[in-house]
């Protein structure tokens, strides 16, 4: 993947945790908070490489420094330093009853599927059946690991993503990474506008060109989940 995709990738997926924290609610907060003008970073945003620099990501970087700045460059597979503030848990060894409840979640007990859809129906997972996890954000959904490699280097096979449901009919922010809870089982993939009525285009992440985008139909779509950030498992 060329480095402006994985900048462009790790900015919006700062921004989206920055609006999922309340600190910024538009393009145009997190551009005076970090000093640029609003018409360069809408041309970052937009893919533009010449605005996806290192120094881009730098400040935003200095303008909230509980980002981990080697993620922000994409060096580093986990998005947060040992600096988080109050919505996000702070790095340590806790046991369950001391966490607040606001940071404990559910692990959804099967793999987001990787590559295309599988054809396998299930019955579905009760909430209270599930393994508590701590989640490292506050407010997460449903924790859910990744298997295969459709989508690295972003989301590598065996890390685990933290997801929030959003509301599909209301709106979908394009380009971003979803997980999809569907008739044919779960699958995690970045989610663009298809020229098919009423579907969506999942796109893979891994440059191989191994994984073709595929058009999903809403009506097989249960649920849909905006990934809120993505950490490995040791």
């Amino acid at each position: 993947m060329e480095a402006e995709n994985i900048t462009l990738l790790r900015l919006r997926a700062s921004y989206n945790h920055l609006r999922n924290m309340g600190k910024v609610h538009t393009q145009k907060d997190l551009a005076e908070a970090i000093g640029w003008q609003p018409s360069h970073l809408s041309s970052a945003f937009n893919g533009n490489p010449s605005r996806l620099t290192k120094g881009l990501m730098e400040s935003i970087w200095e303008a909230y420094p509980f980002f981990n700045l080697q993620w922000l460059l994409g060096k580093d597979e986990n998005m947060l330093s040992n600096q988080e503030p109050g919505n996000e848990m702070p790095i340590g060894e806790y046991r369950e009853e001391d966490v607040p409840d606001k940071f404990m979640t559910r692990l959804v007990p099967m793999a987001a599927m990787g590559g295309s859809l599988v054809g396998f129906e299930e019955e579905g997972v009760r909430r209270e059946d599930c393994e508590r996890v701590i989640s490292p954000v506050a407010g997460a959904d449903w924790a859910v690991p990744v298997c295969g490699d459709s989508m690295e280097p972003e989301y590598p096979n065996g890390s685990r993503v933290f997801v929030k449901q959003i509301n599909p009919g209301d709106f979908i922010q394009w380009g971003n990474v979803f997980v999809l809870d569907t008739t044919n089982g779960l699958i995690i993939k970045m989610v663009v506008q298809s020229d098919k009525k009423d579907c969506v285009k999942c796109v893979s992440l891994n440059p191989s060109g191994r994984y073709q985008p595929f058009d999903v139909p809403m009506r097989t779509v249960r649920a849909m989940y905006r990934v809120l950030l993505c950490v490995s498992v040791k």
